[in-house]
């Protein structure tokens, strides 16, 4: 069974038992313990922290009428997208520019009566020892017969290892304006990137500087950022030396995960707290 079907049955479990409810917003235990017990709490604490963000934010979606579905790349529902008003999509997540297994990326869509409505992109890749630049380097060339540069130096302080990249996030202009909608769609994105990728450590993604400034970047939920993380000879008119390197960890979200199980109005009404002076 995939990741979302699981999220959707445990949410329902969750909805109908006050006890996992209490037990996804408790703290980590006042008293001394060994560092095996204070390991296995906190492991605890972290898989029930998505779970309930999971249900929060599928919650929020299905009330809007939305239907959430985990789905594999293909060429047809690029099309799909294309159908929707989305001008491209990255040849880092396309079927045509990339060689996919079932288990290395995945798209997260909303439909309704069937049609798409939203989506969104993951790749996993484990580098290994190699830096991330000489990722890009090598994979863009053939990617996007392009040649990247003038990468920073502390490039590799920031980002390396196991990784999931996140990218073509696209809404329909009818279903846009909606600040909760967002961070729910968001948020699941990153519960199921880490839920499904046991051993990633980021999720990493390219932003706009047009769309840094106007506060977008914190609105997906990424609290690092680079600017100008490599410089493009020839590359795309999408792609600039001017974007912003946006960077989430694991224990950064997990943190996150936990505030918002504490906090859930925050992105169940974030529409209400937007508007406000």
């Amino acid at each position: 069974p995939k990741e979302i079907a699981h999220f959707q049955f445990l949410s329902l479990i969750m909805q109908r038992n006050p006890l996992m409810m209490r037990l996804a917003r408790c703290q980590t235990p006042s008293e001394p313990a060994s560092a095996k017990d204070k390991h296995a709490t906190d492991l605890c604490m972290s898989t029930l922290s998505l779970l309930k963000l999971s249900s929060i934010c599928m919650e929020t979606l299905t009330r809007d009428g939305f239907e959430i579905l985990e789905e594999t790349p293909r060429v047809d529902l690029e099309q799909e997208a294309s159908g929707i008003g989305k001008d491209y999509v990255t040849p880092t997540l396309s079927s045509a520019a990339s060689d996919f297994t079932h288990t290395s990326a995945v798209w997260l869509t909303l439909r309704q009566a069937g049609e798409l409505r939203a989506i969104m992109g993951m790749r996993y890749d484990e580098l290994g020892e190699e830096a991330v630049s000489d990722y890009w380097k090598r994979t863009y060339r053939r990617q996007y017969g392009a040649e990247v540069s003038n990468h920073p130096a502390n490039l590799s302080s920031i980002l390396g290892g196991n990784l999931v990249y996140m990218g073509d996030l696209f809404f329909h202009p009818d279903i846009r304006r909606s600040l909760s909608r967002l961070m729910s769609f968001v948020n699941l994105a990153h519960c199921l990137s880490f839920t499904k990728w046991k051993s990633a450590e980021y999720i990493y993604a390219f932003h706009h500087r047009r769309d840094v400034l106007r506060g977008k970047t914190d609105q997906y939920g990424f609290g690092n950022r680079l600017s100008g993380p490599q410089v493009w000879n020839d590359g795309p008119d999408y792609r600039s030396a001017h974007e912003y390197l946006a960077v989430l960890s694991r224990p950064d979200f997990l943190h996150r995960a936990q505030y918002y199980v504490l906090n859930p109005e925050l992105i169940q009404h974030a529409d209400q707290f937007s508007a406000r002076p």
